[in-house]
């Protein structure tokens, strides 16, 4: 919302410059986030009338213009075809500064002393004609400055509204609040229209099919109205704010909507079929043009402003093309309306639109202040379209809004704020803002709700007002009290806490991304229909097609992070995201469950570029590393991996990750076939798992155990077994065989060569024997490996490897 200092005045008369203003208003909770300042832009450029106007000797498109100031005359070269002698213009003097930059100097044109300028409405960044000069109003007086003839020097004060605050989208709006903030009277204009036509009754009918969705309508009618340029003083206005003016019947429309954030529409009343208005919602299936010139599809649950026989407009949103008010317009019906907040929002979000009016409507405007708006803008037509206002207006207003009523305490009051304030000084503060307030009892009040005060609905708000105006600042510092209760239930976040620790010291970053995402990244993870995972939850009012379904795994969000990365010659890629996934329901039309995943993953060069090491990538033992770490972290001794297949992995390169025989995740390599969807360069490794159950299997209590008196045994055993025997099934094996005396086993060599026969393999291990209760002979030792290797050649046709 652009604020005109200029324009605010007229409604508080203030006592302070535009920076201590905003200074006040944002410290008031209305935050200024930026100062526009216009003083000075249009410096040096004054009121002059041409006197003479002939042709140039030398050049036949040019013009020699005489022009007084009321000081004096002077002659100015220009090229402009709309010069009249008699007319008022803006000269630009020579030294003056115009807003675009130029500066303006005395020069020869072919041949002829040009002293200054004769300025078009877009060179002064008044409008966008830059093929004629600006002409001014008759009687325009000579030699005045054009910044003071137009209140063009300003500062223009940019506010940054919470959506709560729809009272502020309007000049009145914030001069209330500045009078409140300010301690000074508040003058809003009185409106009276001058009724010339003949009645409306009879001429004009609304029918409110939703009364619910359109709870007031109204309208009203000007005849005879001349389509041209509203005044310059009107458009000046308008450009600050950042409207751009149309012409007189527009702009007066788009004046009240700054004014009293009223949103308003003009029909041509020729136009409309029966002279009638009609709020319904659309047809299924219905299509319909607005202005802008677009055919838009409807859906049957948005409002429209219909006439006898067909819509004329999208409520709230937009007019239509059918309907426009043009140069040939002559009677114009004029729509003043308040719309139910929550359908224009679901409208103009699903069509993608945004307005100057749905931006109010979606937040709330003041019914009571829909009528008041209406003769504001006819009066307004009448005085600068030469329009005469026909007699009543026509108000559907079949069920009034009630004013809800709600009690302050005093004593809460100062309660909450830590304040000691007595009951005059609260309710002179929100009597400053304009809330109706009664004594009900001691040092407690009734306050009456305006309707411009959407935001506004407990006893907090009003609280909240009166902590505003008598100023945050003012609130003295005080320690809150507050019960220490224990933490019901359990909870996870010390294993969270663990999780980031242990993963921090592998080096990773934490990746936190968005949980909806592309569903074309789904597509590229290669995911039968059958797998849950690729039935995802769409969103029903998507930001953007990037971001139009629920997640189901963290693997894609990661994925994205490494292209991004790589794009940016980041090589070293080593992320690890904790979040939420959301998987369908069994039950259709339920919620989809919420589980937490975990996902970590590896791409390019193990270790950063150094004389040191050797370039070596990252590769599948880095990830399953990194999960074995993860798990002794937390002691797990039931976590394991088995071979599995899955879509979007390497085939032959993927594990399923397991506890308690569960299988949570999976682990290795990305398919290629993925890796190029993503437009991924290389290789990249990751594990991804459902956390619940592994924080249900692991521990963080600390367990200690007593340091062994009796020495460790170590002894080597090297092994032939079958190609395709998991080295972990054979250590599982050892481990079984001599449960009591076998402290570790360590796989140390794995071996494939001319000496081992085809479709085998060599598995060394080194084991190492120790009792607590007393030292192992040769003996013992020997007979723990003679039978572990009775249980090998049982269990995976193992045979001892002689050389």
């Amino acid at each position: 919302m652009r604020v005109s200092f200029a324009w605010l005045q007229e409604f508080v008369k203030l006592d302070r410059p535009p920076e201590e203003l905003a200074e006040t208003l944002t410290m008031g909770g209305v935050e200024v986030g930026h100062l526009d300042d216009w003083r000075g832009r249009l410096r040096g450029v004054v009121v002059a009338r041409l006197v003479a106007v002939t042709p140039h000797p030398k050049a036949e498109r040019l013009r020699l213009c005489t022009v007084d100031t009321g000081q004096g005359r002077s002659r100015v070269v220009c090229a402009a075809a709309n010069l009249h002698p008699g007319q008022a213009v803006a000269l630009g003097k020579v030294g003056a500064q115009l807003p675009n930059g130029q500066r303006v100097e005395a020069a020869e044109i072919r041949g002829v002393l040009s002293e200054g300028m004769l300025c078009s409405s877009a060179e002064l960044e008044l409008g966008h004609d830059a093929e004629g000069v600006l002409v001014l109003p008759e009687g325009s007086p000579l030699g005045a400055p054009l910044a003071e003839l137009l209140q063009y020097d300003d500062v223009i004060l940019e506010l940054d509204l919470t959506p709560n605050r729809a009272d502020c989208f309007s000049m009145l709006g914030v001069a209330r609040e500045v009078a409140a903030l300010c301690k000074l009277p508040f003058a809003p204009p009185q409106v009276n229209v001058a009724e010339e036509g003949p009645p409306t009754a009879g001429r004009v009918a609304i029918v409110l099919d939703r009364p619910d969705l359109c709870p007031r309508y109204c309208g009203r009618l000007i005849e005879g109205v001349v389509i041209g340029p509203s005044p310059l003083w009107l458009q000046v206005r308008l450009l600050k704010a950042g409207l751009r003016p149309i012409n007189a019947i527009v702009d007066a429309t788009n004046y009240v909507l700054l004014e009293r954030g009223q949103p308003l529409h003009a029909f041509d009343f020729d136009l409309l079929e029966e002279q009638r208005i009609v709020v319904r919602c659309a047809a299924a299936g219905e299509r319909f043009i607005t202005l802008d010139g677009v055919e838009r599809e409807l859906q049957p649950d948005m409002l429209m402003i219909a006439d006898g026989r067909r819509s004329i407009a999208l409520a709230g949103v937009m007019g239509g093309l059918n309907s426009e008010v043009h140069a040939g317009t002559r009677n114009v019906l004029l729509e003043s309306a308040y719309f139910e907040p929550t359908s224009i929002r679901r409208t103009a979000k699903r069509l993608g639109m945004h307005t100057e009016a749905s931006h109010r409507f979606e937040r709330g405007v003041d019914p009571d202040g829909t009528p008041i708006a209406c003769d504001r803008a006819a009066d307004l037509m009448a005085r600068i379209a030469a329009g005469r206002v026909a007699q009543g207006m026509v108000d559907a207003y079949p069920t009034p809004l009630t004013k809800p009523k709600v009690r302050l305490r005093l004593a809460r009051l100062n309660h909450v704020l830590g304040t000691a304030l007595a009951g005059p000084e609260a309710r002179g503060a929100l009597e400053r803002l304009q809330l109706p307030v009664r004594d009900t009892a001691p040092d407690e009040f009734e306050v009456s709700l305006p309707l411009f005060r959407p935001d506004l609905s407990r006893e907090i708000d009003l609280i909240e007002e009166v902590a505003r105006l008598h100023g945050y600042e003012n609130i003295p510092t005080t320690l809150p009290l507050s019960p220490l209760t224990a933490e019901s239930g359990p909870s996870t976040r010390p294993q969270e806490r663990r999780l980031r620790e242990l993963l921090l010291a592998c080096g990773l970053c934490e990746a936190i991304t968005y949980s909806f995402i592309n569903a074309e990244w789904l597509d590229h993870l290669r995911l039968t229909r059958s797998d849950p995972q690729a039935r995802p939850m769409p969103l029903s009012n998507p930001l953007s097609a990037e971001f139009s379904i629920m997640r189901t795994m963290l693997l894609p969000g990661l994925l994205n992070c490494l292209r991004y990365n790589l794009t940016r010659q980041q090589s070293e890629v080593r992320l690890f995201e904790y979040g939420a996934v959301f998987l369908p329901a069994e039950q259709a039309g339920a919620l989809p469950v919420e589980l937490r995943h975990l996902a970590v993953l590896l791409s390019g060069p193990r270790h950063p570029l150094s004389w040191a090491s050797e370039d070596i990538g990252a590769d599948f033992f880095d990830i399953k590393g990194i999960l074995e770490h993860v798990g002794r972290g937390f002691r797990l001794t039931c976590l394991d991996l088995a071979p599995t297949e899955a879509p979007f992995l390497h085939p032959g390169r993927a594990l399923a990750i397991r506890c308690r025989e569960e299988v949570i995740g999976s682990l290795g390599e990305i398919h290629p076939d993925t890796l190029a969807a993503f437009r991924i360069p290389g290789a990249a490794y990751v594990f991804e798992m459902h956390l619940r159950p592994f924080f249900a299997a692991a521990s963080l209590a600390p367990r200690f155990a007593e340091l062994p008196r009796y020495p460790a045994s170590p002894r080597d055993l090297a092994l032939i077994v079958d190609e395709q025997a998991p080295a972990a099934e054979v250590e599982a094996s050892i481990r079984r065989a001599a449960p009591l005396l076998v402290r570790e086993v360590t796989l140390f060599d794995c071996f494939k060569g001319e000496t081992i026969p085809a479709g085998k393999k060599s598995l060394a291990f080194s084991l190492t024997f120790q009792a607590e209760d007393r030292t192992l002979t040769d003996e013992m030792i020997n007979e723990q490996c003679a039978a572990i290797v009775r249980a090998l050649a049982a269990e995976h046709q193992a045979i001892l490897r002689d050389r």
